[in-house]
């Protein structure tokens, strides 16, 4: 019996250079599962920062959500006005999915959100905007 294969495919155009920067992350994160040693975060860093590059309205609406965030907390430590919740950061969601796919084990729990926060700043909102990348 001959298997039907499916035709009905959906073909996206995307620049040359956005597919050479995928398939870089894909080799240079082959067989990770999670965030755990700095060659991991240089990864995550080299991701953010494809994301900024190839989505620049998604970044610069990023930036003022993280501004708008940060006026909702009472203080630098991100604890909100009612001072019952603590908001440590904020992820873009296309950032997050692309995250997921290249470490898919990692769990996004209290200390990998501290541990980004550190090394990405401008996803902390309990902090002044600083956009430094530190490695």
């Amino acid at each position: 019996m001959k298997k039907k294969v499916d035709l009905n495919l959906q073909y996206i155009p995307m620049k040359t250079s956005d597919v050479e920067a995928i398939d870089y992350l894909l080799k240079i994160s082959k067989g990770r599962e999670t965030v755990s040693t700095d060659k991991d975060w240089m990864i995550v860093a080299k991701l953010f920062e494809f994301w900024t590059r190839r989505w620049p309205e998604e970044w610069q609406e990023f930036g003022e959500t993280i501004e708008a965030i940060k006026g909702t907390r009472l203080n630098k430590y991100g604890t909100s006005k009612s001072n019952e919740i603590k908001y440590v950061g904020a992820l873009p969601y296309r950032f997050e999915r692309m995250l997921k796919g290249l470490f898919p084990m990692q769990q996004f729990d209290k200390k990998f959100i501290y541990a980004l926060t550190k090394r990405i700043k401008i996803v902390k909102v309990g902090e002044r905007k600083d956009s430094w990348f530190l490695i």
